[in-house]
Formats: structure tokens, C-alpha cells, sequence
């Protein structure tokens, strides 16, 4: 990120989506770095600290988006998450484009703005899905809140699916460039 920032024209397309994947990795560093700290500092972004006099229990979980941090932490890590696996998408396509079809590297900036479209506006859609049918669940044990912890429907159709079909797509174009380049 900081090599980009120094100098901008460095990375030209089909390159520069791996900025966009440092970037998003980065920001889901953060953010498990965030809730890693914040568990060590007492105020757990998961589970909600209160006095149970009758049963002595001092903690209980949190779900859905009745915690701030919480929301915070599945907005960062999932819309991220997702992102950077769009971004991977578009990486291997925009190689399959260049060595595929030895398309230049103007030819392939020409179409940036719907990369960013997607790689942007896509893993929105899924997050505002995911907050209208209220599927964050809290993971004490990692200390993240997430989807599909408790659902394992949301976990298929929010995470798995979505995953599996862009592994897939990614696959077939870097087989796609790799066999071209044969």
C-alpha cells in the first residue's frame, strides 16, 4: 500500500488489483487485530460484561446487531473479506485478458470502473442482506462477530456459496491464461 502511495503509475492493470487485495486484507487485519486487543483490555466487542448476583455469570453473548463494535467488527471483516475475494476474481481475469488475448494494459484500465463496481458494490449488497435478516452471530472463542455461527443456512448462502463461486471463477481464468500461455 505503501509502495502504491509513493508512486502511483507503478501499478498498471492487469497488476493493480493486487493493491485493492492488500488493501482489503489489510483492513480484515485490522480489524481481528482490533478484536484480539480489545478482548485483552476487558471491553469484549462479543460478549457484554454485567453483574449476575443470583447467578454468578458475568458475561453473556451478544447476537445480532445489538452491540456497536460488534456490527462494526462483521461490517469490516465481511465486507472486506468478500472484496478481496472479488478483487481476486478480477485479478486472474484481468491476466487471463492480457495473456490470454494480449489485450493492453490501456485496454484493460478501460473497463476499471465496472471492476470497481463489482469488487465494491457486490459484497454491500451481501452485508445489507445479512443486516436486514439479522444473521451477526458472536463468536466468543475468536472473539469476532460473524455470520453463520449459529446459522448454518446463512453460513451457506453468505459465506460458503459465495466462496466457492469465486474460487471458481478464479480458477477457470488462471487455467484459462495458463493454457493460453502454452
Amino acid at each position: 500500500i505503501i509502495t502504491y502511495s509513493i508512486d502511483l503509475s507503478r501499478f498498471r492493470y492487469p497488476e493493480r488489483p493486487i493493491l485493492f487485495l492488500s488493501i482489503c486484507y489489510f483492513v480484515v487485519a485490522c480489524a481481528y487485530v482490533g478484536g484480539f486487543v480489545d478482548y485483552f483490555y476487558g471491553s469484549n466487542i462479543v460478549c457484554n460484561t454485567e453483574d449476575f448476583s443470583q447467578t454468578g455469570q458475568t458475561r453473556f453473548i451478544v447476537q445480532g446487531t445489538h452491540n456497536k463494535l460488534c456490527v462494526l467488527t462483521f461490517l469490516l471483516i465481511y465486507y472486506f473479506g468478500m472484496a478481496s475475494m472479488i478483487w481476486w476474481v478480477i485479478l486472474t481475469l484481468t491476466w487471463f485478458l492480457a495473456a490470454g488475448f494480449k489485450w493492453s494494459s490501456e485496454a484493460i484500465a478501460h473497463y476499471s470502473l465496472y471492476y470497481h463496481l463489482i469488487a465494491w458494490l457486490l459484497p454491500c449488497l451481501q452485508t445489507i442482506a445479512i443486516l436486514i435478516l439479522k444473521g451477526i452471530d458472536g463468536d466468543p472463542i475468536s472473539v469476532i462477530c460473524y455470520v453463520g455461527h449459529t446459522d448454518s443456512s446463512m453460513l451457506r448462502g453468505f459465506v460458503i456459496l459465495p466462496l466457492i463461486a469465486f474460487l471458481t471463477i478464479g480458477t477457470i481464468f488462471l487455467l484459462g491464461g495458463l493454457i493460453s500461455l502454452m
